[in-house]
């Protein structure tokens, strides 16, 4: 057997060290507490040892979930985060245990370990290119939960649907009821005073300024 180089048993040893560092993964949701905003989940790469050959990363509990999140927390996004959604688990360089334990404040990591399995955080969102996300459009951006869609176009227009209706077209057309309509009184069906019937048009008018075709 060839004995090894200096040069060579410290890159083998680096490299061996490398293989425990972690850095991102994809990742499945196995469960999620929407209370907490942390989740258990299941890292979809495998690792591969010399002596055992490929297997399968542990589930990662406990991992907080983030979400988009501003102005003291009076604005956000929550999904609602399900068994098999995927996502992206990234490792932070110190331990988070202490930091999570607390309200956000600068605190010291209570642990040595670097790029540590444990000290993951799960981001919702990354789909293989087998499985992208369906009815999206390049320059639109879209809120889709369940059966009701919210679409905005870059130049302002909206679209707020649901299952088989869509609202906008909804409200467009019981102001063209209105319009048109014709109230009962002595001399019989009347339409609305003309001030009524032009406040009317004015409001589909400006209707017609966000709703999206």
């Amino acid at each position: 057997m060839t004995e090894k180089s200096l040069a060579q048993v410290l890159k083998d040893a680096i490299t061996a060290k490398l293989y425990d560092v972690h850095v991102c993964l994809p990742a499945r949701v196995e469960t999620y507490d929407h209370s907490l905003q942390k989740a258990d989940v299941k890292p979809l790469l495998k690792k591969r040892y010399k002596s055992t050959g490929e297997t399968e990363l542990p589930v990662v509990t406990s991992v907080p979930v983030q979400w988009p999140a501003a102005a003291s927390k009076t604005a956000y996004l929550h999904l609602p985060l399900k068994t098999g959604d995927i996502g992206m688990l990234i490792f932070c360089e110190r331990s988070i245990d202490a930091w999570l334990s607390g309200t956000g404040q600068v605190v010291v990591p209570a642990d040595p370990r670097h790029h540590n399995l444990s000290d993951g955080i799960f981001i919702p969102g990354l789909q293989p290119f087998g499985a992208p996300l369906e009815n999206t459009r390049a320059d639109n951006a879209i809120f889709q939960n369940g059966q009701m869609r919210v679409e905005l176009d870059p130049d302002g227009k909206i679209s707020i649907s649901g299952a088989t209706e869509e609202f906008l077209s909804i409200v467009d057309s019981m102001l063209d009821h209105l319009i048109g309509a014709r109230v009962l009184g002595g001399m019989g069906g009347t339409p609305f005073l003309q001030t009524t019937i032009d406040n009317f048009t004015n409001d589909r008018a400006r209707l017609a300024t966000i709703k999206r075709v």
